[in-house]
């Protein structure tokens, strides 16, 4: 499994609201609802 929001913001030295911020906002560009369909969506449309 991946990082926590918490252990994120920890690791970038940014607090957990903003990484979570940041999370929404790269959800609703992919029109998704989860991290994981984000990800598969991102790899179909080769953006990573």
């Amino acid at each position: 499994m991946g990082k926590t929001c918490s252990e994120t913001g920890a690791i970038l030295g940014i607090s957990e609201r903003t990484v979570r911020f940041h999370i929404r906002n790269i959800l609703d560009k992919l029109d998704v609802t989860t991290t994981r369909y984000a990800v598969v969506k991102a790899i179909a449309e080769g953006l990573i």
